[in-house]
């Protein structure tokens, strides 16, 4: 399956170029340090990818400077279908072609997103258009990407089992998001999912109601904000027990609150009064914060795993 380059900002924000197979895609930063892939007078190669098959990879042409990918600098690195580049200040995401591209909301068995065409039988309702797929092969700020790119309407149902979200998005704007009937603000509920790394989804295209507390950021930026809390937290979240385990205290509090700071307090007390990881982490103020005070309880071992 061929990859494609797609910008999330800068002059080619929302655009896709391919990789070709058998050949490559040269980088060029400007004087304003945006990236293009027409040479100008003041423009400098920066990197360029290769491709081949279904397979691509980075390499730094300055030895001055490195690419990132995912959050890691590195002079050549190969890529797959989800990384995210930075180069200089532009993100770029590693996307599939037939995925993403215009033809890949035509129905085909060959994609991994499913998509449902509206259709009306005898004896049967009317269906909307509305597609279907695994976490596993299309994350969640992938989907959304899609989501935004195509100007869609209606609502992203992710089943996480035990826990459902939901995403609602209007003219391809994201607009709501919840997690079962948890009070958690959209924006923080929304940025949960994105972390989501299992499961399955489907969209059903449609009107949806307005909400009394809307996602006002841009769906540009919720996305980016998304991505930089997941690169954020994905080694924190590694050293977190399931979100249904019991934390308790590991010895008497006589000494122990002194010099903790206040999230590292905060987080100390709530354990005490609710002990499920995930019941603390929905009463701090963020999932930020939640996690990195219980991490850091747990390696000082104030608190541990019930047994």
């Amino acid at each position: 399956m061929a990859l494609a380059l797609h910008f999330l900002n800068g002059a080619n924000k929302g655009g896709e170029f391919p990789v070709p197979d058998g050949g490559a895609l040269l980088l060029y930063r400007t004087d304003t340090d945006d990236i293009t892939l027409i040479p100008g007078e003041e423009s400098q190669r920066f990197a360029v990818v290769t491709g081949w098959g279904d397979r691509a990879a980075v390499r730094s042409l300055n030895s001055g400077e490195f690419v990132q990918v995912n959050q890691e600098q590195v002079a050549q690195a190969e890529l797959k279908e989800g990384d995210r580049l930075r180069l200089g200040k532009i993100l770029v995401l590693v996307v599939s072609i037939t995925r993403f591209s215009i033809s890949a909301q035509r129905p085909s068995g060959e994609t991994e997103i499913h998509f449902v065409s509206k259709v009306r039988t005898r004896g049967q309702e009317e269906r909307t258009m509305g597609l279907s797929g695994t976490i596993a092969e299309t994350p969640v700020p992938d989907l959304l990407q899609f989501l935004c790119r195509y100007g869609r309407s209606g609502v992203l149902r992710i089943e996480n089992l035990p826990v459902v979200g939901r995403i609602h998005m209007r003219d391809g704007h994201i607009r709501y998001a919840s997690i079962d009937d948890s009070e958690l603000p959209p924006l923080r509920a929304l940025h949960r999912i994105f972390r989501w790394s299992k499961g399955t989804f489907v969209f059903e295209q449609g009107p949806v109601s307005p909400q009394a507390d809307e996602i006002e950021l841009s769906a540009d930026n919720a996305i980016l904000e998304g991505l930089r809390l997941m690169d954020e937290m994905r080694s924190l979240e590694e050293q977190l027990p399931s979100w249904d385990s019991r934390l308790v205290l590991s010895g008497s509090l006589s000494g122990l609150q002194a010099g903790l700071p206040p999230d590292e307090m905060q987080a100390l007390l709530l354990v005490m009064e609710l002990n499920v990881v995930g019941r603390v982490i929905d009463q701090m103020p963020d999932d930020l914060t939640a996690i990195s005070a219980l991490v850091s309880l747990l390696k000082q071992k104030f608190v541990v795993p019930e047994s």
